[in-house]
């Protein structure tokens, strides 16, 4: 894990986490009068306008990610104050990310080092999540997850960023770090449905879905955040049991 240039970014500052549930939808004409910073998670772009839209950070953990519309849409998104929207992405995308690696030549060279790696750990199909880039190549808002719990009570997000929680909880632990003393939660229903009607956007040809399990992760990764004296909001219906939930 880096993010080292994200530490305290941001004390005291209300940071909006954007899922992709549909209540995003009921609150995007508010984002910015909810919120100092806003990171899009995944497809969350897809609900907004690039031209409307401003964004401090884009979000994405996937492994597919860069097979994704959304991936794709990302690159038209900025920041309030213009130029590219920030990226933070997990460090075996990066060799995919032609937006925060623009070299082609130090793209190949990552993406023959993550098929190396995998290879030596042949027997762990999940092994890219520990993949690390090369001491020449610095990526400030990369990071590794961590998904080595037995138990979701053994979680200690001081030490690690998990997985488990969806794209979201994995958004929320970087507000933390940055130093959110709120954080806002919009389009995080988790209602565990797939298909239709439960993303903020047509996600035809690109289907997911919430489990009980991610639900489960998510409440204890913003429990231990509220233990940190941060305040934590959805704003739209959820069925997580930790937030304070306002709907309009």
């Amino acid at each position: 894990m880096d993010l080292s240039g994200l530490k305290g970014m941001y004390e005291g500052a209300r940071i909006g986490i954007l899922g992709s549930g549909p209540t995003l939808n009921d609150f995007k004409d508010e984002l910015y009068s909810l919120c100092d910073i806003l990171i899009a998670c995944n497809g969350s772009i897809m609900a907004l306008d690039p031209q409307k839209n401003p964004l401090d950070y884009f979000l994405y953990v996937d492994s597919e990610s860069p097979a994704r519309t959304w991936f794709r849409e990302s690159r038209h998104f900025h920041r309030p104050n213009g130029g590219q929207v920030n990226r933070i992405l997990p460090n075996s995308l990066l060799p995919y990310d032609d937006i925060v690696l623009n070299s082609e030549i130090e793209r190949c060279k990552l993406q023959l080092e993550l098929l190396e790696f995998m290879k030596e750990n042949p027997s762990d199909d999940k092994a890219y999540r520990n993949f690390k880039p090369s001491s020449d190549i610095i990526l400030t808002n990369g990071f590794n997850f961590n998904y080595e719990v037995a138990n979701i009570s053994e979680m200690d997000i001081e030490s690690s960023i998990y997985g488990g929680g969806t794209v979201t909880g994995t958004g929320s632990q970087i507000a933390w770090r940055m130093g959110a003393s709120q954080i806002n939660l919009f389009g995080c229903g988790f209602n565990n449905s797939p298909g239709a009607g439960v993303y903020a956007y047509d996600n035809r040809g690109e289907p997911g879905a919430t489990t009980d399990d991610h639900k489960l992760c998510m409440d204890e990764i913003l429990l231990q955040i509220q233990s940190k004296g941060v305040k934590v909001i959805s704003f739209g219906e959820t069925s997580l049991t930790s937030p304070e939930v306002i709907t309009y």
